[in-house]
């Protein structure tokens, strides 16, 4: 189910990976997955599987760099700069992002539709390697995707529960095809929308 929902966005061939590039994934979220809603709608996994436990099970041969923190809209300049340095070195670079239940949840209305400054801004660094970039976001909710100008690819995994990591490796992989329709609209700005 998690394979079947999620939406390809954006692909310039890019996608799927071949197995055979150097990987570079940056982003917390690749091992702190965002699987599920905040609040009353939170259940207590019987296995979870983040992409990391799913790309340390197939043998894939990655370098991974946090980047961000997760709950956090700011940058940490160490993490950042350790990220922008292993990139220059991938043939594609896998950035994991989005929103966690710090930035979207019940009891609170959001102010904007932005993702976490700290991941826009490693973005447009990493953007500047000249690399390959595939974006790979999670999220229970529409955003802006200014992002869309500098990345190759955004496959959009929403919340995918407990199993979303091996989907999202299948996904990349070419192992599923991902066909999941949105469900709302994504504007390329708020003013848009």
């Amino acid at each position: 189910l998690a394979a079947d929902s999620a939406v390809l966005l954006k692909n310039s061939g890019v996608l799927p990976l071949s197995g055979k590039e150097h990987v570079v994934v940056i982003g917390e979220l690749f091992e702190k997955m965002r699987y599920q809603g905040a609040g009353s709608s939170g259940m207590n996994p019987t296995q979870l599987v983040s992409p990391k436990d799913a790309f340390d099970r197939a043998g894939i041969n990655y370098t991974y760099l946090p980047g961000y923190h997760v709950n956090s809209a700011q940058t940490d300049k160490d993490w950042a700069d350790q990220a922008v340095t292993s990139a220059f070195t991938a043939d594609v670079v896998l950035f994991f992002g989005g929103l966690t239940e710090v930035f979207e949840s019940e009891g609170f209305d959001r102010k904007d539709l932005a993702i976490p400054a700290c991941q826009l801004q490693l973005i447009d660094r990493l953007a500047q390697c000249g690399k390959e970039i595939v974006a790979v976001l999670f999220g229970g909710s529409a955003f802006e995707l200014p992002l869309n100008d500098q990345v190759n690819a955004i496959l959009h995994m929403f919340l995918p529960g407990q199993g979303g990591g091996e989907a999202c490796r299948r996904l990349l992989y070419g192992e599923v095809n991902p066909s999941g329709k949105l469900t709302d609209t994504f504007a390329a700005a708020f003013a848009d929308a």
